[in-house]
């Protein structure tokens, strides 16, 4: 009974999690149904490339962790995955977003996201599988379906896009736009 609402959101993107605290803040996922398209957000000046550098590996995990939900949890492992990058903190108390954007390598941000799937309740089994389904061709093919619908037919313009009410906001909306 609730209305869909729909995020646009590249979990390496500081305004995408500025967006992520404004929901939390205003209790706004309680009152819709709120869902997501991940993009990672392309490079203009390299052909192929990301803005972020994990940002496509980051996409691939929140893909691939739907296909392996754990049976248990309160919160699917694709939002625990969101939750953390934009809110939580390593323990040097750096926010875990700038860990990955500026001080992980390819392998230590893959292992952080490994890690975090066996905090989640994963088995080394589940994780294994959720590793390979990573570079798999269904879950590529997911996230250049999503990137097709965001360039193609939503025409994003900026990163985070919310839509909600049949509005569209291309921007971190602030906490007064999502309270009724």
């Amino acid at each position: 009974s609730k209305s869909v609402a729909l995020e646009i959101i590249d979990p390496s993107c500081k305004f995408c999690a500025k967006l992520f605290g404004n929901i939390k803040e205003t209790d706004f996922a309680d009152r819709y149904n709120l869902t997501y398209l991940v993009y990672p957000i392309p490079d203009n000046k390299q052909s192929g490339g990301y803005r972020f550098p994990h940002s496509k590996m980051i996409a691939s995990y929140l893909e691939a962790v739907k296909l392996y939900p754990l049976p248990s949890a309160k919160t699917p492992a694709d939002w625990q995955i969101l939750e953390r990058m934009f809110t939580g903190k390593d323990t040097d108390n750096v926010d875990y977003q700038i860990k990955f954007n500026t001080m992980y390598t390819a392998k230590e941000a893959e292992d952080k996201i490994l890690s975090w799937l066996t905090d989640f309740g994963y088995s080394e089994d589940d994780r294994n599988k959720i590793q390979q389904a990573v570079n798999s061709g269904e879950i590529q093919t997911r996230l250049a379906s999503q990137k097709e619908i965001v360039e193609n037919r939503i025409k994003t313009i900026k990163i985070p896009t919310i839509m909600f009410d049949g509005r569209r906001y291309d921007r971190a909306v602030g906490p007064e736009k999502l309270v009724k």
